[in-house]
């Protein structure tokens, strides 16, 4: 039964209702009709235009259709909450309806007429800033009067907003300004006036004073507020005794809320900001350097003190800063000063000098007295020592650092007086082997400048050295027996009695043909033994050379034809001039053996004293008449002495370079004596 009632009454209700909307909308469409002005209010913001009522129904009204026009939609989204409620007049540009829930009307606002407001020059308004661009901010003042006038945006230059305080303005913010003209119909605005602080010369420090709040944001980025709402910069203007990296320590120092005592020194038009100056801070820094001066020339008690990051301050009887410095540099190395102080501890006292003030570290400048006449003290008694002999105490850490004490009390320094003999790399591994608590036998030389301290020259290990150095000089110019070690890569090491290194020097035997000289390497065995003579001594190795090369049997047979011609005039043809030396060929190529041997080569080696002439007068392509003298069987040449030359015209001597020479064979006629004097030379023949 209150079921059924209930329905009655809802009936009535929605039949009331949708009279009042029919009538309400009948209204609505009188006026679209009668093109009549009628009121809306704003509801609400959508993505191009509002929601209204009019009428007593909901409406919509798009951007452009508004009271006013703005050239960027966002703006209306910026200020969409200050013109909610707010009313305006239009007109019905549409209305139509299907059911009392499928009601569109939309509406016109363009023919709201605005009442005319003039805006005062000089005068503060309070308005939005609905835009921010490279330009400044762009700011509609229309808010100072509640839109009853419309809008009124205009534009705040950003030349005339302070720089860092330009990032902190975003849309939205309401910001006062002061109206100062237009530019090209473009209203301009500019912070308000700060003329007040722009004070005369003739001011006193006390009518430049003002009290400066310290705010910071969350990011502890600090600002300075005069009178809590005018941006100004603290400069340091003291620089000449306070350091900027104190000043800025001080100004880290201050919390938001903080307020310190300012005299203003100028307006900066530029920039539009006050500059002053921290008294405070400022005046307490002048006493105390007034105080400090007064230790200049004196000593003092210099209190070490230390942070939690251990960097370490001095203080003059524990009040006042001051600043440690070396002034013994001849004496104490810096890297040494710097030891010393880092060896300070907290609490720790010293006796200081108070020498001067330092520009560069606004403080006085004092010496540490107790350290540099110990280190003073120390050098005059260690100067006693230059040119003696003195155990050198060496003392190394668990670090691996190493130093040397002469008698254990004294630093000292090690050179190398034998850079000729003794290479760095060789001079470092003898250190390096020097072990915590070994005494070594120096000779102290002088005062070395850089180091601070005598310099002294190992005696054992230098004389060790000069002994292999005469040793080695025994060798030069000499031959030697040369011990061959061969390992299980087949890589030759050669020891010069079994003792000396020593490398072979590979363009020597010069008068073997390579492939002999390669063959016979190829051929030396681990533990042979080999004659060579010692040309020099190069690094830690003697040079040599190889002396009775041993042969190939195919080489044996060509020296056994040409043996038989000592004691015998020959013609000899230049092939090659180097030094004295001709190359001799065989001309007989009767048979295949013969022309094998031919590939082969023989030296003949002209005697010593007609090298110069044979060198200046001889050219390749002479044939010259010649009296073989020997066989040196050291270098495997035949030596011969030059009789006489014949020598060819100019015009046919190319010619004669490519004629054969015409030797007889001298394989026969060998007596058995030199037949076994040449087999002497052969110690090793090889398998043909």
């Amino acid at each position: 039964m209150l079921q059924f009632i209930r329905k009655i009454f809802e009936r009535k209700e929605k039949k009331n209702e949708n009279e009042w909307v029919d009538s309400t909308f009948e209204n609505i469409e009188n006026a679209f009709v009668n093109n009549s002005i009628i009121p809306f209010k704003i509801v609400s913001i959508k993505k191009l235009g509002f929601l209204v009522k009019t009428g007593g129904l909901f409406a919509y009204i798009h951007f452009n259709k508004m009271p006013w026009w703005y050239n960027n939609v966002n703006y209306w989204h910026v200020i969409a909450s200050t013109l909610k409620d707010k009313t305006f007049f239009g007109s019905i540009l549409k209305a139509e309806k299907k059911d009392a829930k499928s009601i569109f009307i939309f509406v016109d606002g363009r023919v709201h007429n605005f009442k005319k407001n003039e805006l005062t020059e000089n005068a503060k308004y309070t308005g939005i800033i609905v835009n921010k661009s490279k330009y400044g901010l762009f700011i509609d003042i229309g808010y100072h009067f509640e839109w009853e006038y419309g809008s009124f945006v205009g534009l705040l230059r950003k030349s005339d907003i302070l720089p860092d305080l330009f990032q902190y303005y975003e849309q939205g913010q309401m910001i006062e300004v002061n109206y100062i003209g237009t530019d090209e119909s473009m209203l301009i605005f500019e912070s308000p006036d700060l003329n007040k602080y722009l004070f005369k010369q003739s001011d006193t420090e006390a009518d430049r004073t003002v009290e400066v709040q310290i705010d910071r944001d969350e990011n502890g980025k600090i600002k300075f507020l005069v009178d809590g709402k005018y941006n100004a910069f603290l400069v340091n203007t003291k620089t000449e005794y306070i350091l900027q990296k104190e000043f800025k320590a001080a100004m880290d120092n201050l919390a938001s809320g903080d307020i310190i005592k300012g005299e203003i020194l100028e307006f900066n038009k530029q920039y539009k900001y006050l500059q002053f100056r921290w008294i405070d801070f400022e005046n307490e820094k002048l006493n105390e350097l007034n105080e400090c001066k007064k230790y200049l020339g004196k000593t003092a008690d210099i209190h070490i003190k230390k942070d939690e990051n251990k960097k370490i301050k001095f203080l003059i009887d524990g009040k006042y800063n001051t600043f440690l410095i070396n002034t013994m540099p001849e004496h104490i190395s810096q890297k040494e000063f710097k030891a010393a102080i880092g060896n300070l501890a907290a609490g720790d006292i010293i006796k200081g000098e108070i020498l001067e003030f330092s520009e560069q570290y606004k403080a006085l400048q004092c010496r540490w007295i107790d350290f540099e006449n110990e280190k003073l003290n120390e050098y005059n008694a260690s100067r006693n020592y230059a040119g003696k002999t003195a155990d050198i105490h060496i003392i190394r850490n668990e670090t691996g650092n190493l130093k040397f004490k002469i008698d254990g009390i004294y630093k000292a320094y090690l050179m190398n007086t034998l850079t000729e003999y003794i290479s760095k790399k060789e001079f470092k591994a003898a250190i390096d082997n020097l072990a915590n608590g070994d005494i070594i036998s120096g000779e102290i030389l002088e005062f070395n400048e850089q180091h601070k301290c005598l310099q002294f020259r190992w005696i054992d290990f230098e004389n060790k050295r000069l002994n292999e150095i005469n040793v080695r000089k025994n060798y030069l110019g000499k031959t030697a027996d040369i011990h061959v070690s061969k390992d299980e890569n087949g890589d030759l090491k050669f020891l010069i009695d079994g003792k000396h290194n020593a490398f072979l020097v590979k363009k020597i035997p010069k008068y073997i043909p390579k492939e002999e000289i390669k063959a016979a390497m190829e051929n030396l065995a681990d533990n042979d033994v080999i004659l060579g003579e010692i040309l020099e001594y190069c690094g830690k190795n003697f040079l040599f050379k190889w002396l009775k090369v041993p042969i190939s049997a195919e080489l044996t047979d060509i020296f056994l034809k040409h043996l038989g011609n000592i004691g015998k005039t020959v013609q000899i043809r230049v092939c090659k001039v180097e030094n004295g030396c001709f190359l001799f060929k065989l001309k007989e190529k009767t048979n295949a053996q013969t022309k094998l041997l031919n590939t082969l080569t023989v030296f003949y080696s002209i005697i010593e004293e007609q090298t110069e002439k044979a060198n200046e007068e001889l050219q390749n392509g002479d044939t010259i008449n010649a009296e073989i003298i020997n066989f040196d069987e050291i270098n495997r040449t035949f030596l011969f002495k030059w009789i006489t030359t014949d020598i060819p015209q100019e015009e046919n001597r190319e010619d004669t370079v490519n004629n054969k020479l015409n030797t007889k064979s001298i394989a026969n006629n060998i007596d058995e004596a030199t037949l076994n004097k040449l087999k002497t030379i052969s110690t090793q023949n090889y398998q043909t």
